[in-house]
């Protein structure tokens, strides 16, 4: 038991071990947080870019079956990949209001109804001005800057 008592008194060990538990905390905090909130902000840039793409179609009726098709699906993709990745990040209420740059949970939903919303909307009969005014909720609900 007296070498037990030796080892956690030695200057090298317990070097060793604060180095250890400093790797291991920060390793939690890059794989639990910080890529989670990266992945998010890289879907917000991706719904930027699809919305910017798609603006033409989403504010004229198009009667191109396809083209409407296409964009459906990809407004149903972002509004998918939006709550998957909101919801992997812990504390999302907690981290919300200290970091001022993610969404409030009430942003995010409000930005998936909008996506649902565009992508129910899309093709002949669609309303240009009602979705018109669904990107610009969204790209103030995610905090996307006009260019």
């Amino acid at each position: 038991m007296n070498w037990l008592s030796n080892l956690f008194q030695n200057v090298v060990f317990q070097t060793v071990i604060s180095g250890v538990l400093v790797f291991v905390v920060s390793e939690v905090m890059q794989k639990f947080l910080l890529d989670p909130l990266h992945q998010l902000k890289g879907i917000i840039g991706k719904i930027d870019s699809q919305l910017i793409f798609y603006r033409n179609i989403l504010a004229t009726p198009i009667a191109n079956e396809e083209i409407n098709k296409n964009c459906r699906e990809i407004m149903k993709q972002l509004m998918s990949d939006l709550g998957a990745t909101y919801n992997q990040i812990p504390f999302n209420k907690l981290l919300s209001v200290f970091i001022r740059k993610i969404p409030y949970r009430e942003q995010i939903h409000e930005s998936i109804r909008s996506l649902r919303f565009l992508a129910n909307n899309v093709g002949p009969e669609n309303d240009s001005e009602k979705n018109i005014e669904e990107i610009a909720k969204i790209r103030e609900n995610l905090g996307i800057q006009e260019l």
